[in-house]
């Protein structure tokens, strides 16, 4: 947990962070992408929190959330 005191504020990623979203991962990642358990992943399409530090972004985490479904077998 970050103390209510800290200068670093935690905050949902919205739609209008895209812009500097892409920008900050090309300068990291050299890419648009990432590539995880041999498929890319384009971190400016999913949902997560950035990292501010008076008012200027100085991280981020993204996430995706994919579900599986699990069918049960039909017991004859």
């Amino acid at each position: 947990m970050i103390p209510a005191d800290s200068p670093v504020a935690v905050l949902p990623v919205t739609p209008e962070d895209r812009d500097w979203l892409r920008s900050f991962i090309l300068d990291r990642w050299d890419a648009p992408f990432i590539v995880s358990h041999g498929r890319k992943h384009f971190p400016v399409e999913h949902s997560g929190f950035k990292a501010m530090i008076e008012g200027r972004p100085a991280g981020v985490l993204t996430y995706e959330i994919e579900l599986e479904y699990l069918w049960p077998k039909s017991q004859a």
